[in-house]
C-alpha cells in the first residue's frame, strides 16, 4: 500500500519561464550626506533617474573589480 503525501509535500508543477521578467531589487545603503547630495544634483542636471544613475554606477564600479 503507498502512502500518500502530505499536502505540503507534494510536487508542484513548475510554471514555464516568463522570457520577459525582469528581475529587480531594492537596496538600502547609507552613503555620506556630501555624496547623496552629489547624486541628486548629477540627476537634476542629466535628467536621469536616481535609479539608472545608482545602477549604472553599480554596474560600472562591478565591471571594474572583476579585472
Amino acid at each position: 500500500m503507498k502512502r500518500e503525501r502530505r499536502k505540503s509535500q507534494r510536487a508542484v508543477p513548475a510554471e514555464p519561464a516568463a522570457p520577459d521578467l525582469k528581475l529587480v531589487a531594492q537596496l538600502a545603503a547609507r552613503v555620506p550626506g556630501e555624496l547623496a547630495l552629489r547624486l541628486r544634483r548629477f540627476c537634476q542636471e542629466t535628467g536621469q533617474s536616481f535609479n539608472q544613475a545608482v545602477a549604472d554606477a553599480l554596474e560600472q564600479y562591478l565591471g571594474q573589480k572583476k579585472r
